[in-house]
């Protein structure tokens, strides 16, 4: 039970008296004090509260929010575009409860798992250019498999810390979990993306003694855009043009590829998702409309590197995916089967980008056996 104030003020009255109020200050301050009491206490619809939550965001007031403005990372931005047109309006806003608890749930780190952050894989990068490592504590001794995660956000958005939530059920196992920063489009146009990427994964095995990792055991899991630079990473191993970074005298190759609806030919997708104009995260990711801008559209593309050399993947897909087309991982999995690469397919059926779909108990069991059988089985090695 709580106490309304207006009704504690009312009965202070009462017990004061009438003498006692002939102090036209004291009813002033007293009247004031009533008011503020009961409009702080006035109830708010859950529209409203809504309403107040977006203005707060809206830095730039222009009645949208953008994927930097919005609190709610990546995955939830793109649930709540409907449209989608990389923006999320008043209606959008408020039409979906899952506003009003947003980030309510706090991420717990298990005492068992050790945490480094913000490591600068490149000297000077800064946050942009950093990666947090997250380790079992307990006795080790021999060097663990290392699964990297590449965050989504329309390469204009997101944040390392994004996949803690998606590796520690992994880490739990007994792996070493890697979450990485790259420069997003509004820092550097493509290919900068992929190039850090790639640095990230020569930085680990530069320091692979440091943090006790197998450099011949690296898995690399990304989500939408993430998806796309981890299948990126895992056809275009020794591609001259993408390996600009430090720590040349290592390589940039992964052993596995979980892929979560990522895109991968720029040209076709940007017809099949209706979004050729200036605004869009890939013409943003590549300085200009994809009509104009197609060589770049093409080295950004995984099926343009595919061989039979390539690590196994994991592509997942929901059929209603209204960010990413689902034909997008049809063409690279048929690209892959075409190659004789061994892929696996798992067709959410009805799922959308990034929803509920992918967060069921089954399709973290999945991805942990596809890493387990790949990084952990000396004869799928290379």
């Amino acid at each position: 039970m709580f106490f309304r104030p207006h009704f504690i003020w009312s009965g202070f009255l009462l017990i004061l008296g009438k003498n006692t109020l002939r102090s036209r200050s004291i009813q002033t301050l007293i009247l004031i004090s009533f008011s503020f009491f009961n409009v702080s206490v006035s109830a708010k619809s859950p529209e409203e509260f809504q309403l107040k939550n977006f203005d707060l965001k809206d830095l730039n007031h222009d009645g949208h929010l953008n994927l930097e403005e919005f609190s709610g990372g990546p995955m939830l931005f793109t649930k709540l575009d409907k449209d989608p047109n990389d923006f999320i309006s008043r209606k959008e806003f408020i039409s979906n409860p899952i506003t009003t608890k947003e980030r309510t749930r706090p991420l717990v780190i298990p005492p068992n798992i050790k945490v480094i952050v913000d490591i600068e894989y490149i000297e000077g990068g800064g946050k942009e250019q950093s990666l947090d490592i997250l380790q079992p504590l307990k006795p080790i001794h021999q060097s663990m498999s290392v699964i990297v995660f590449i965050h989504g956000g329309a390469y204009q958005g997101g944040d390392k810390h994004d996949g803690w939530e998606y590796l520690l059920p992994l880490v739990d196992k007994d792996f070493i979990g890697v979450s990485i920063n790259y420069r997003l489009s509004q820092q550097a146009v493509f290919p900068a993306q992929i190039e850090d990427c790639k640095s990230a994964i020569r930085y680990l095995r530069a320091h692979a003694d440091k943090y006790n990792l197998d450099p011949k055991r690296i898995g690399i899991w990304g989500v939408s855009a993430g998806g796309h630079l981890a299948a990126l990473l895992g056809t275009s191993s020794g591609i001259e043009e993408l390996e600009n970074g430090p720590w040349q005298g290592y390589s940039s190759e992964v052993q596995a590829v979980c892929d979560w609806f990522g895109p991968v030919n720029f040209l076709s997708f940007g017809t099949q998702s209706k979004r050729q104009n200036h605004n869009s995260p890939e013409s943003k990711l590549f300085g200009g409309p994809i009509a104009e801008k197609k060589a770049l559209a093409n080295m950004a593309s995984p099926l343009k590197y595919i061989d039979s050399n390539d690590p196994p993947f994991l592509v997942m897909h929901g059929t209603d995916d209204k960010i990413i087309p689902y034909e997008q991982s049809r063409l690279l999995v048929t690209a892959l089967t075409e190659a004789r690469v061994p892929v696996t397919f798992i067709s959410l059926n009805g799922a959308g980008h990034g929803s509920e779909e992918f967060e069921s108990i089954e399709i973290q069991l999945r991805v942990l056996d596809f890493f387990d059988s790949t990084l952990r089985k000396k004869e799928r090695l290379k």
